[in-house]
C-alpha cells in the first residue's frame, strides 16, 4: 500500500461480508461495477483506471484473543478517506467470530460527528467510517452497531422471491442493490465534505411552461429515494427577495448539484438558460491551504449537473452549456382511446377492457417513473462523488517539477463552452495542459475536444492538449502518456486470467477485479497499437471474460474508425489490415469451438479472429465422420480430450504470441492436466514466447507461483500437492465436474503430471535466480506485484512500458 499520504487515494471502499452469502457476494459485485465506473454507469471512457478502488473482505483469522479481517484492514495506510461496508445478513450476524471482529473494528473507528460550531462546509472528526447495511433484521440485534444508523436495503414490504424464479431473484437483488449504492453514494459525499449530517441541496431548474409538472414529481420524489434537499423557485423561493439573485446563486452552489428538465421551452427561457450557464461557467478552486497548487496549476470547477429530457412535440436546441453533462430521457406518460359515455353505453365489455388497460398503463407509468428517478438521483451522486474525489486527488497528489507548462485541472467534462470561459481568466503564452477526470470521454470525442482547444488557442508556441488525470500516474519518466498509441510494430499479446472467487478472496477481491484489470489491460495494449490475444470459451458470452474484452476491443475500434477517413491520420489498426490481423484473437480449445459458428464469426469480422483447437485425437477427423466416435463413446473420452485440446492450446498461444500477461487462475478446479496458469507459464517459457509477465496480487494459482518463484528459499506450494488437490475435488459440491475431473485422467497419471509440474518449477526457479535469461525477469516479478497491491494505473503503464522497451 502506499506509504505517504501524498500518495494515498482519495477514498477506499471496503465491503465485508460473509463468504457464504450468495446476495452478499452479488451486492458486493454490484457495488464495485458502479464505483469503479462500470459500462452500466454510462461513464466508461478511455482512463485505464477511473471510479474508486473498491476491496472485499469475506474471511477472517485469528489473531491472538481477536478476530480480524483476512486480509488485515488498517484505515490510515489504505487512503485518506476509508469506508467501510458491512453487509450485515443473517449469515454474517449470526456467526460469533464476525461479531467478535465486527465488535473490536466498531471500537476502533468510532462515528464520524460533527464538529461543535463547524460551519457548512463542515468538519468531520474522522476520516474513516463504518456503515452497517441492513440486509435483514437481525442487524438490529448487533448492539455495538446501535450508535451507527444503517443503510436500510432491507424493506418488509419486498416481495421474497422463490429460489428458482431467476426473473424475480434478479429484480429482487436489484432493486435492494439500487438502494445501497444510492445510500452509499450519498454517505461518501457527505464524508468527503466533512459534514455527515448536512443535507445536500438540489437545485431543479425548470421551465413552467412545459416543465413544470416533471419537476414537481422530482421535487417531492427526491426525498422518498435520497436524503437530498430538492430546491425550487415555487416551493423554496423567499417572498420578497430578489428572486434572480437568489435563484442564480443557487444554481451556482448547491451542495448537491443541479437537476435540469430538459422541454421543448427550456432553450426558449432566458432565466433558464441564465441558471444554466452560471451553474456550468467554470470556478476556480482555492486549494487547501496545507496543498497549495504550484504557480503554474490551477483547479476548475463547475456545478455537477444531470439533464432529464422531457419528450415533446416541438423543435428545440440544447443551451450550449449543458452539452456536456448526461441526460436521461423522462418516461412519456401512454395515451388511450378516450370514450365518451354514450360510447362507453353502447359497448359495456369494451370499455371495461379499456378501463382495465388505463389502470395498467397507469401503474407501469408509476413504477417507469420510480426507475427513472432512481437513476437520475443515483447518476446526479455519482457526478457528485465523482467531482469531490478529483478534487481531493489533485489537492494531496505530489507536485510536479517547475515547468513551462501551464497545467489546468478540471473535475469535469470539458467542452467549447467550458473550455473557452477558462482561456478568458487564464491568459498565459505558456504550454497549457487541462488535465480532465479520465472518464465519459469516448476515442472519438477526446480528440474532438483537442481540435477545440487548438482552436481556440492557435498560437503554435502553446500547444495545448487534453490529458485524462490517470496519465500523470504513469511510468514514463514524468511525461504524461497522450495515449495515443500508434506503434510503429504491434505485437500479439497473450492475456489469460481465469478462476473464481474462491480462488481471489484471499486477496481481498473478486472476480469483477479480474475482470476489470482484463478490459482495462485489453483498452491500453489495443491503445498502444498492440494486438490481444485470450484463451476464452464464447458459450456464455453474458458473463464471462471474452465478452469483457470483446466489448472493450469494440470501444476502441469504433471509437477510431473516423480516424480511417483520412488518409493522412496515423492509426494502428487500419481497417485494411483488420481482416488479417484483427486487434483480437480468441483461442477456443475443444468442445468450446463448437461454439464458434458461421455466424460467429462473421458477427465479429474485424474485431476478433478465431483459432480453433482440437485434440491430437481428432486429427484428420470430423465429428460428422462415420468413423468418428459413437456419442456414448464420446461422452466417456470428452474430459480426456478436452485436457488434451487445453494443453495443445496453451502451447499454440506460446508459440503464436511475443508476450505473456498471467494473472490470477484456478488453483483447484482446473480442467487441465495441470493447473491452467501454470501450464501456461511452463508452455511459453519453452516456447517461442520473448517475455512473460507474471502478476502477483490478485490471487489464485498466481501468487502462489510468485511466491515461490521469487523466493529462492521458498516452500513448494502445498496447495499444488496431490493430496491437497483430491482433497478438494472429493470436497467439490457439483457432481458433474467432479466426475469429469476424475474421467478426464487416472489418479497414477495425475500425479505423475503434479510430480512433473514440480520439477519443471524447480528448474525454472533455479534458471531465473542463476542465469541471465530475459525471459521472465525476478525484478519485474517484485515491481509488478507491489503494483498490483498499490495502483492498477501505474501497474498497467508499467506493462505498457515494458512492452514499449521490448527489443525484437
Amino acid at each position: 500500500m502506499p506509504d505517504s499520504e501524498h500518495s494515498l487515494p482519495p477514498v477506499t471502499v471496503f465491503i465485508l461480508f460473509h463468504e457464504k452469502s450468495s446476495e452478499g457476494q452479488w451486492m458486493a459485485d454490484f457495488l464495485f461495477r458502479w464505483l469503479r465506473l462500470h459500462r452500466e454507469s454510462g461513464l466508461r471512457g478511455d482512463g485505464t483506471s477511473v471510479g474508486l478502488p473498491v476491496y472485499y473482505r469475506s474471511k477472517l483469522k485469528k489473531t491472538g484473543e481477536s478476530w480480524v479481517v483476512d486480509p488485515l484492514l488498517e484505515p490510515e495506510k489504505e487512503a485518506l478517506h476509508t469506508v467501510v461496508v458491512v453487509l450485515a445478513d443473517d449469515h454474517l450476524t449470526s456467526d460469533p467470530h464476525w461479531q467478535s471482529g465486527l465488535e473490536d473494528m466498531a471500537s476502533a473507528l468510532p462515528p464520524p460527528q460533527n464538529k461543535t460550531g463547524a460551519s457548512d462546509k463542515g468538519g468531520s472528526d474522522s476520516r474513516h467510517m463504518i456503515l452497517p447495511v441492513m440486509l435483514s433484521r437481525s442487524l438490529d440485534a448487533l448492539h455495538f452497531f446501535a450508535d451507527r444508523d444503517p443503510l436500510r436495503v432491507f424493506d418488509p414490504s419486498d416481495p421474497i422471491p422463490e429460489a428458482d424464479d431467476e426473473n424475480a431473484v434478479e429484480a429482487y437483488n436489484i432493486r435492494r442493490g439500487r438502494r445501497l449504492r444510492r445510500g452509499l453514494t450519498e454517505a461518501l459525499i457527505r464524508l468527503l465534505h466533512g459534514s455527515v449530517d448536512e443535507r445536500l441541496r438540489v437545485f431543479i431548474s425548470h421551465a413552467k411552461a412545459d416543465g413544470i409538472d416533471v419537476a414537481k414529481r422530482v421535487y417531492d420524489g427526491l426525498a422518498s429515494v435520497s436524503k437530498l434537499q430538492p430546491w425550487f423557485d415555487s416551493a423554496d423561493l423567499p417572498w420578497g427577495v430578489n428572486p434572480g439573485k437568489i435563484m442564480t446563486l443557487e444554481a451556482a452552489r448547491s451542495t448537491g448539484g443541479m437537476i435540469v428538465v430538459l422541454s421543448d421551452t427550456y432553450p426558449n427561457r432566458p432565466w433558464c438558460r441564465h441558471e444554466a450557464a452560471r451553474a456550468r461557467t467554470p470556478r476556480r478552486i482555492r486549494a487547501d491551504r496545507k496543498y497549495q497548487l504550484g504557480g503554474n496549476e490551477r483547479l476548475y470547477e463547475v456545478q455537477p449537473t444531470v439533464i432529464v429530457r422531457v419528450q415533446g412535440s416541438d423543435w428545440t436546441r440544447t443551451p450550449p452549456s449543458i452539452t456536456q453533462a448526461p441526460m436521461y430521457s423522462w418516461p412519456s406518460k401512454p395515451s388511450l382511446p378516450n370514450l365518451s359515455d354514450d360510447e362507453a353505453a353502447k359497448d359495456p365489455s369494451f370499455a371495461t377492457l379499456i378501463g382495465g388497460l388505463e389502470r395498467k398503463a397507469e401503474l407501469d407509468f408509476t413504477c417507469r417513473e420510480e426507475d427513472a428517478l432512481g437513476e437520475v438521483v443515483d447518476r446526479l451522486l455519482l457526478e457528485l462523488l465523482l467531482a469531490r474525489v478529483l478534487q481531493l486527488r489533485v489537492c494531496h497528489m505530489p507536485r510536479p517539477i517547475e515547468t513551462d507548462i501551464f497545467r489546468i485541472y478540471l473535475n469535469f467534462l470539458p467542452d467549447a463552452w467550458t473550455l473557452q470561459h477558462i482561456l478568458k481568466q487564464e491568459r498565459t503564452r505558456n504550454a497549457l495542459e487541462f488535465v480532465y477526470p479520465g472518464h465519459g470521454f469516448l476515442p472519438i470525442e477526446r480528440k474532438e475536444i483537442n481540435e477545440t482547444v487548438q482552436a481556440l488557442i492557435p498560437s503554435p508556441k502553446t500547444k495545448p492538449r487534453l490529458i485524462p488525470i490517470d496519465a500523470l500516474d504513469e511510468d514514463n519518466d514524468g511525461e504524461p502518456s497522450d495515449g495515443n498509441g500508434g506503434l510503429p510494430e504491434s505485437r500479439l499479446v497473450g492475456l489469460s486470467a481465469s478462476g473464481g472467487d474462491n480462488d481471489v478472496r484471499s486477496a481481498g477481491i473478486g472476480m469483477t477485479h479480474v475482470n476489470d484489470l482484463m478490459v482495462r489491460m485489453t483498452q491500453r495494449l489495443l491503445q498502444d497499437g498492440h494486438r490481444v490475444a485470450y484463451g476464452g470459451t464464447l458459450n456464455d458470452m453474458s458473463n464471462n471474460l471474452t465478452k469483457a474484452v470483446f466489448e472493450a476491443a469494440a470501444t476502441f475500434v469504433d471509437g477510431n474508425s473516423f480516424a480511417e477517413v483520412n488518409e493522412s491520420a496515423s492509426h494502428p489498426h487500419p481497417a485494411s489490415d483488420r481482416l488479417s490481423r484483427p486487434p483480437i484473437v480468441n483461442y477456443a480449445a475443444w468442445p468450446h469451438t463448437k461454439y464458434i459458428s458461421t455466424q460467429v464469426r462473421g458477427q465479429q469480422l474485424g474485431l476478433c479472429g478465431f483459432e480453433l483447437i482440437e485434440p491430437e485425437t481428432f486429427k484428420n477427423k470430423r465429428l460428422s465422420d462415420p468413423a468418428f466416435p459413437s456419442e456414448s463413446h464420446l461422452e466417456k473420452k470428452e474430459a480426456l480430450w478436452a485436457s488434451q485440446a487445453l494443453t495443445r492450446m496453451r502451447a499454440k498461444m506460446a508459440d503464436d504470441c511475443e508476450v505473456r500477461i498471467l494473472f490470477s487462475g484456478s488453483t483447484f478446479g482446473w480442467s487441465g492436466a495441470i493447473p491452467g496458469i501454470v501450464e501456461e507459464l511452463l508452455a511459453a517459457y519453452h516456447g517461442k514466447t520473448s517475455r512473460i509477465l507474471l502478476i502477483g496480487g490478485f490471487g489464485g494459482c498466481t501468487d502462489y507461483l510468485v511466491d515461490y518463484l521469487i523466493d529462492e528459499k521458498a516452500s513448494w506450494p502445498s496447495a499444488f500437492d496431490w493430496d491437497a488437490q483430491w482433497r478438494w475435488w472429493q470436497a467439490c459440491p457439483n457432481a458433474e465436474k467432479r466426475a469429469k475431473w476424475q474421467a478426464g485422467m487416472n489418479h497414477k497419471s495425475r500425479k505423475e503430471k503434479l510430480t512433473d509440474m514440480r520439477s519443471q518449477l524447480e528448474t525454472l526457479r533455479k534458471d531465473i535466480h542463476e542465469t541471465s535469461q530475459q525471459k521472465l525477469r525476478l525484478s519485474e516479478i517484485a515491481e509488478l506485484r507491489e503494483l498490483a497491491t498499490s495502483s492498477s494505473t501505474r501497474l498497467i503503464s508499467k506493462v505498457a512500458k515494458i512492452l514499449r522497451e521490448l527489443k525484437d
